[in-house]
Order: C-alpha cells, then sequence, then structure tokens
C-alpha cells in the first residue's frame, strides 16, 4: 500500500511513477534481489574483474580491440550493487576469495545479510578520487589490484572497479559534466544542457578511460580471469509499462539493460591453485562507508 504523499508526489513526479511502475512489473522473488540471475560464486574463475553499471552493448563495442577473449553474456542478479551484493554474498563463506573492491556497498551490507569472504578490501580513499569532482581513478585501482592479487596467490580475486559509473570521466565529461560533481545520472538528464547523446558519449568514454587499467590487471593476474559487471544502466531507455526515459539504474528493475551483464572470459593455459582459510576479518566506520557511496551518488 502508498501512502497519500507517496501517491502524491507520484503524480507530480511522471518518471518516478514509471519506475515504480517498472519495479512492479519486472521484481520477482522476494524483493531483494533478481532471482533469476547468476550466482557468480557458481561460475568457473580465478580472478573475477566487475565493471560498475557497466552494459553488455556498450561493452561489446568499446572494448573491441582493447581486451581479447570470448565474449558472452549473464544476467545478473541485481539492477544495482546492493542487490549485486544481496545476490551474491548474502549466506556466503567465501574464504577461498579476496575481493578488493572501489565500491563499498559490500562494506555496508556484510553484515546483514551475513557475507564472510576470505579478505575485503576497500580501495576507496583520497588517492583513488580527484578533490573537485570525486572522480574515482582506475589506475590506483589497477596498482592496488595488482599488489593485492601478488599478496594472496592463492585465493581467488575478485576487483570492482567504478566505471563507467558516474561521475563520469573523459572529454565529454570535462566539457558538460564537470559543474555538477557528484550528481547521479536520473540528475544529471534533468540539466538543460545534458542531452541522451551527450550522456551515452560520456559514459562511453568513461568505459574507455578505464578498460587500459583494466588490461593492465588481465595481463598481470595468473589463472583463469573473467571481466563482467555487477548490473548495466538506463541511457534513455523507456520504461515499461509507462514509457517514461529512464536514465541510471534502480533496484528492483529487471529490464534487459540493466541485468544483462558482459562476460568476456580471458584464455589462458594455467589455474590456481586456491585454498581456504580462516577470514582476515576487518571493521569498518559505517559513517565513512555511508559518506563513500554519497561519493557515488547512493542515498544511504
Amino acid at each position: 500500500m502508498y501512502s497519500v504523499a507517496q501517491i502524491k508526489h507520484g503524480l507530480k513526479t511522471p518518471k518516478a511513477m514509471a519506475r515504480e511502475a517498472a519495479r512492479l512489473t519486472s521484481s520477482n522473488g522476494d524483493g531483494s534481489f533478481n532471482v533469476d540471475g547468476m550466482d557468480i560464486f557458481a561460475e568457473d574463475w580465478d580472478n573475477l574483474v566487475i565493471l560498475d553499471a557497466c552494459r553488455y552493448d556498450t561493452f561489446a563495442d568499446v572494448a573491441a580491440g582493447q581486451l581479447s577473449g570470448t565474449l558472452s553474456s549473464r544476467i545478473s542478479r541485481g539492477s544495482s550493487t546492493s542487490e549485486f551484493v544481496r545476490g551474491n554474498f548474502a549466506g556466503k563463506r567465501a574464504h577461498d576469495t579476496v575481493y578488493a573492491s572501489a565500491n563499498s556497498w559490500y562494506a555496508r551490507l556484510r553484515d546483514e545479510i551475513g557475507a564472510s569472504v576470505f579478505k575485503f578490501v576497500e580501495l576507496n580513499g583520497e588517492k583513488y578520487r580527484d578533490p573537485g569532482t570525486q572522480t574515482f581513478h582506475p589506475e590506483p585501482v589497477t596498482e592496488d589490484a595488482k599488489a593485492v592479487h601478488d599478496e594472496y596467490p592463492d585465493k581467488r580475486l575478485i576487483v570492482h572497479y567504478v566505471q563507467p559509473h558516474t561521475p563520469f570521466m573523459g572529454p565529454t565529461a570535462r566539457q558538460f559534466f564537470t559543474q555538477y560533481g557528484q550528481a547521479t545520472l536520473s540528475q544529471l538528464a534533468k540539466k538543460p544542457d545534458i542531452t541522451t547523446a551527450r550522456i551515452r558519449r560520456a559514459y562511453e568514454e568513461t568505459l574507455d578511460v578505464a578498460l587500459p587499467h583494466v588490461a593492465e590487471l588481465v595481463e598481470h593476474v595468473e589463472g583463469k580471469t573473467v571481466v563482467t559487471a555487477d548490473h548495466g544502466e538506463l541511457l534513455g531507455e523507456r520504461h515499461w509499462p509507462i514509457p517514461v526515459r529512464g536514465y541510471g539504474h534502480h533496484p528492483g528493475i529487471y529490464h534487459e539493460e540493466l541485468v544483462r551483464v558482459p562476460w568476456l572470459q580471458i584464455p589462458t593455459d594455467e589455474r590456481k591453485s586456491v585454498t581456504s582459510e580462516t577470514p582476515e576479518r576487518d571493521e569498518f566506520e559505517v559513517d565513512e562507508v555511508d559518506d563513500r557511496l554519497r561519493d557515488l551518488g547512493y542515498k544511504v
């Protein structure tokens, strides 16, 4: 049931109403994640490189010539990172896995969902961000992820980049988006000088900026590597059943552009010898984690 205030808000904001209608018509299960998506831990990999909010079709176009491998697609368990984390890590005891991430949702949800990996490494701090725009740089993520790989050679490794999630990078972002700082994609789409074409171009350029650093990591790590995404992104496609244009990503909306993600398998002749051990548990300050999530535009 919806309150009178919620109904009035929906009538005043067609996009919010369209998102809610889309959520009601596409959600399944108990609403915590997409039960039709894959379990990443049931897949075959030694290293899993995650691009945040990366659509399958954009990856197929932009990554061609930058990363070599066999490309297919998978359906994600989430249309947002929080859903992806819930759907893949809830109740898991992945004590053979190190998760190094520039996205803090695992740290935020770990205790709530009863998740446990051998070690979680937060790649999130001042050296990763431009102080003016709060843009997250992929280069230090790659450098630190390489060090984590070398420190834990007998563990499966997950590395989670921010790109192509906002804040955007590249020439279009510098020309049109810098003044809007940490605005979400939904907020950016409301700006008079931000067209859908510019959003798409900035999104593609952001992925293009990140891919050489991803390629460097892929070249460095040992074992079978897969490059994928936690979820996709709406770039002006229309919601269903109310055909309002949608931007960004929202929990519970499992449209094609939001849940179909790349699954690029990098060829290799060697595999890791992986062992499971008692976890190295770190404690997180919730306020600090929330601040880092807000830098990505999340409401927490």
